[in-house]
């Protein structure tokens, strides 16, 4: 008979601790606030409110649930606090507070020369740092860029932290190849407006007006390797693999790094663009247009940002700004998501080669894709995650109409398809892409057989076909 092991050192080791560190902050506009801290990061806070710095952090160790209370809870000698059940008591230095207090009180900026570092020399906690990047995993979740353009303005106050009226302009840019996604914060709407106009007169020699920092959702390429070996070794947490790395003003030498306060003021900046980024209850309505509509702004809190109270976030609408050139025929939102999908086809192009792929086996995948992001502009066109039989043979007619493939060189790109949508669905793309990849995979056979309905005679190879749409491959030119 089989014996059952039992790991003796799991059976007879030691609960583990978790101590929360408390003390009192005091904020950009001067407001007392108990914090208790945990790994370096807030987890319960209140407002003084007249109460001795005891007293209010007895408070928070009552009113949190049993499950989250602390094992432990350590503050400075002389403060007071009211036995709690369950919770050991102790004194002594509160060094983690103290930090989170230069955070909030460091204004200067980084020189640019020298590795960059995401910790600022150990002046922002981790805790801080892992707060920020959640924030930016959720904002790169929820892609604000798919509905709102640069001129379509996000407008947060925080006097906590010293932001007020601070406008956030969201971006898309396809350059590099793998894409950079942000948010650029201006110290106003008068800033923005002069940056825009000396934009278009000055392009990118612009000096003059430029945002107060700037959030960027980045690629490891685009990061320096000490940055990334920060992210490992903190264990910070990233979607479809982008990193937030925030750059600070512009010096002579190009943008300085963030100040520690930045960090924070970013932190505020992502949690409002996320906000105004979701949908309405009636699930169809984006937030950030249901509230331009109303003319109406909303304040909600930010509970993990040390000291913050509260932020306030509104929409500033394209023709608000006077006196700047903006695009007259804005995308719309079928044609902003084609471009999402075809920005995912290309991070999965690219991870494919990075695996060992053969850039020419791809030519097929590519083709498809360019056909399938075609009909996904049109308004009447409905996303993927909807889709079915129905809408793969619509497809599968249009590559028959639209491509003049030899289709024994073409189907067999269906695999690839099949590949990208399961992998879109794996990293959270979009639900669906599995089930899908299915019905793809499905439709090889109609797809064969519509191609081969063309004439032989305008029928081509798909090498010249692919140089003829995309040109020569970068390997191939020189």
């Amino acid at each position: 008979m089989a014996q059952k092991i039992v790991d003796r050192r799991k059976r007879n080791a030691t609960p583990a601790v978790t101590e929360w560190i408390g003390g009192q902050l005091t904020t950009v506009d001067g407001h007392a606030v108990a914090i208790w801290v945990h790994r370096g990061r807030p987890v319960a806070q209140r407002a003084m409110d007249g109460l001795t710095l005891g007293e209010a952090l007895t408070s928070l160790l009552e009113g949190a649930p049993e499950d989250r209370r602390p094992t432990r809870a350590r503050v400075e000698a002389g403060v007071t606090l009211t036995p709690v059940a369950g919770v050991e008591l102790a004194t002594g230095e509160v060094p983690e507070v103290a930090r989170l207090q230069a955070v909030i009180d460091d204004d200067a900026s980084l020189p640019t020369t020298g590795e960059p570092s995401l910790t600022r020399g150990g002046r922002i906690p981790v805790g801080v740092l892992a707060g920020l990047f959640e924030a930016a995993a959720r904002m790169q979740m929820a892609s604000p860029w798919r509905n709102l353009g640069e001129a379509d303005l996000v407008r947060v106050r925080c006097p906590a932290l010293g932001i007020d009226g601070l406008v956030a302009s969201v971006f898309n840019l396809p350059e590099p190849a793998d894409g950079t996604r942000g948010v650029a914060c201006f110290e106003s709407l008068e800033v923005f407006q002069s940056f825009q106009q000396e934009v278009l007169e000055h392009g990118d020699k612009a000096t003059e007006h430029l945002p107060r920092f700037v959030v960027n959702l980045l690629t490891p390429r685009t990061l320096s390797p000490g940055v990334v070996r920060e992210v490992a070794q903190h264990g910070l947490p990233v979607v479809e693999g982008r990193a937030v790395f925030v750059t600070g003003p512009e010096l002579e030498e190009g943008p300085g790094q963030a100040s520690p306060r930045q960090i924070l003021q970013a932190w505020a900046v992502v949690e409002a663009v996320t906000w105004v980024s979701g949908r309405e209850e009636d699930g169809k309505t984006l937030r950030f247009d249901a509230l331009a509509e109303r003319d109406a702004s909303v304040t909600f809190v930010a509970a993990m940002i040390p000291g913050l109270p509260r932020v306030e976030v509104e929409p500033v609408l394209v023709d608000e700004i006077v006196g700047a050139e903006t695009d007259v025929n804005p995308p719309t939102e079928a044609e902003s998501y084609a471009e999402e999908v075809w920005l995912s086809t290309e991070t999965w192009f690219e991870e494919q080669l990075t695996a060992g792929r053969d850039r020419r086996s791809l030519r097929g995948f590519n083709v498809l894709a360019d056909v399938l992001c075609g009909g996904l502009e049109d308004d009447e066109s409905v996303k993927l995650s909807a889709w079915d039989e129905a809408d793969v043979s619509d497809w599968a007619r249009d590559v028959a109409e639209q491509v003049p493939v030899v289709p024994d060189e073409l189907a067999p790109a269906l695999d690839d398809v099949a590949a990208w949508l399961r992998w879109c669905e794996s990293t959270g793309r979009w639900w669906g892409g599995t089930a899908l990849a299915e019905v793809v995979l499905a439709a090889k056979g109609e797809l064969h057989a519509a191609l081969a309905k063309k004439p032989a005679e305008e029928q081509r190879g798909l090498d010249a076909y692919y140089e003829m749409v995309f040109g020569l491959d970068d390997a191939e030119e020189g």
